[in-house]
Parts: C-alpha cells; structure tokens; sequence
C-alpha cells in the first residue's frame, strides 16, 4: 500500500514511488552508518526517513551521485515500514528499486502548490501587454507557444530555493515583470525609446526560460 494511506499505523509495510530529497549520512551509538534525509511521496507528502541497511545506504549513495553527474531526479520505487515515534511519523526504508515501464514520473508529479495560475497570468499579460510595442508582443507570441507555454506555467522557479513548486516559475517571472514595469516607468531617461522597452521586458519574460528543459 502507498505510504499515504498507512500514516497513523505504526511498523506498516508500504510500497511507493519516492522522490529522494536529500541523503545525509550519520553514526548510530555503535559506530556504524546510517542514512537520513526527506522524501517525497507519490501523493505529495512530505517524510523523514531513515536507512539502517548498510548494503542499501551504499546503493543510494551510489544513485545519489549518478543523480548528480548526469542531472536526472532521484526517483525510486521503494519498500519499507511507517516509524511513528515520539508523535513525528516517517518511514524506514528496506529496499529501493529503478521505475519499471509504464512509471513516468517526473518531479512535477511530487510537488504542490499555492499559486493561482490564473491571477499569475493576468498579472503578467498585464504588464507586458501595456509596457511593450506590437512588434514585441509578437515577438513573445512566437516564443511563447506549445509545448513550450505550457512548460512555462507548470516549471518550478528552482527545487529548492524560491518558488520551489508547482507554477514557481511563472510566479518568479510575473514578480519579475511587475518590478520591471516600475523600473521602466522610474527611469524614463534610460528606457527613452520603445526598443530599449522592448528588450528589457522581453529579456526578464524570458530570463529563466531554459528552465522548462531542466
């Protein structure tokens, strides 16, 4: 069963799909390693977990840096046991394994998020759309089309840092735009003609565009 489901059942066994957030590695009273770090689930919550198997945490430590050198999410199938103690609740993990054919996940089947995409976007058509010429607004009507649009407004701004959810990138860009809209209307002298407008607006709209291919 997935991990969601058995919260409140301590020593429960799960089977779920889990994206690695972070690895530390500890020592137990003994001496020996351990690993801990945050998952986050296939239902979107957000876990502590602990690995006592030394031959596992070595199989992590070793997916954890390939996940680094080749840029790829860190997303597993796992197996384990719900740990509820001193009232906190996070897993143990006993075995973790490659997604099979068919699991197309990706870090935005994990995350959440607060944003009102709407008002995001009527924020940010407003500025453009009232601070650039109709040469510019038809240059960002070609950049701005799917599949690309749509990878706009569902891309994470980062994973960690600011605007680290679901829509982040098109929250960051609209805060953007609108303190753009401010430093064209403060500084006249600089942005005296429709051109200069033109590739300070488009240049902050599209800024953070290589993020959609992350």
């Amino acid at each position: 069963m997935k991990i969601s489901q058995l919260l409140t059942q301590n020593n429960a066994e799960f089977q779920d799909v889990l994206f690695i957030q972070s690895l530390g590695i500890s020592k137990t009273k003994s001496g020996k390693d351990y690993g801990s770090g945050t998952v986050i689930t296939s239902d979107k919550k957000t876990l502590d977990y602990k690995i006592w198997d030394a031959p596992l945490l070595e199989e992590l430590k070793n997916a954890q840096t390939q996940s680094k050198e080749t840029k790829e999410p860190l997303i597993l199938n796992a197996t384990g046991e719900i740990n509820i103690y001193n009232g906190s609740t996070g897993i143990v993990i006993r075995s973790l394994f490659n997604l099979e054919e068919g699991q197309n996940f990706t870090p935005m089947n994990f995350l959440t998020s607060d944003y009102d995409v709407k008002q995001l976007l009527d924020r940010l058509y407003g500025v453009y759309k009232s601070k650039i010429t109709p040469d510019g607004l038809e240059v960002v009507g070609k950049i701005l089309i799917d599949p690309l649009a749509t990878q706009f407004i569902n891309s994470t701004s980062a994973i960690k840092h600011h605007d680290s959810q679901l829509h982040g990138l098109l929250a960051h860009t609209t805060k953007m735009m609108e303190i753009a809209g401010l430093v064209v209307q403060n500084y006249p002298h600089i942005f005296n003609n429709d051109k200069a407008k033109d590739l300070f607006i488009i240049g902050l709209l599209l800024h953070d565009i290589g993020k959609t291919q992350e």
